[in-house]
């Protein structure tokens, strides 16, 4: 069973899903399966920061948008992970020596 809190209501939650326009995304959920989880949906389809947009009186994300969100998104935690630190490259001294060079 899902608990919300007090500003967490199905209500407030129709909105959000109507908001980011969940119904045009292929393979999003119903609403109703989408209220059993729906901050996990969110994150799913790219509408991670709808809520804090929502607040601040902006409109979420088009569903288009999201989807490149959140692909730039997964590239790039990719090649962060895929990448060493320079520091770990060169060794903490030629790394040193590169960081003196730049602000001499």
């Amino acid at each position: 069973m899902t608990h919300y809190t007090a500003t967490e209501t199905p209500e407030f939650w129709r909105a959000v899903y109507e908001a980011c326009q969940l119904t045009a995304v292929p393979g999003a959920p119903s609403f109703v399966r989408f209220l059993e989880r729906p901050r996990a949906y969110l994150d799913e389809f790219g509408q991670s920061e709808a809520l804090a947009s929502m607040a601040a009186g902006f409109h979420p994300l088009l569903p288009i948008q999201a989807a490149i969100a959140q692909r730039l998104r997964t590239e790039t935690q990719c090649e962060f992970r895929s990448s060493k630190p320079r520091r770990q490259l060169l060794g903490s001294k030629q790394a040193d020596s590169l960081v003196l060079e730049r602000s001499e």
